[in-house]
């Protein structure tokens, strides 16, 4: 069996396709920092905490749409992990740090 390089670019084009297909899907994707820490961003327009759950490992910022409902337990979870809630409108591709 050959061997497939396993150089920048293959690992490059790989992360493109995994991120156009979550993209397409309408899952969220945003870069890791050089902390390991990321922004979680979603689309929803009721973020609870069922809906964060098992997602929150190395976030450091939860990104919602500005009119989303987020409920006081998740701010509690938020709180307890110090994980940043940013309101941001929806369709917007990068959002500031």
């Amino acid at each position: 069996m050959n061997a497939v390089p396993r150089d920048s670019d293959w690992i490059e084009t790989i992360v493109a396709e995994v991120v156009r297909r979550l993209l397409a899907k309408g899952i969220g994707v945003s870069a890791v920092d050089v902390t390991g820490k990321c922004d979680l961003q979603l689309d929803d327009s009721v973020v609870a905490l069922a809906t964060l759950s098992g997602r929150l490992d190395g976030v450091s910022r939860l990104v919602v749409k500005t009119d989303a409902v987020v409920t006081p337990s998740v701010r509690d979870e938020l709180r307890q992990r110090n994980i940043a809630l940013v309101r941001h409108p929806a369709g917007v591709a990068e959002i500031p740090h």
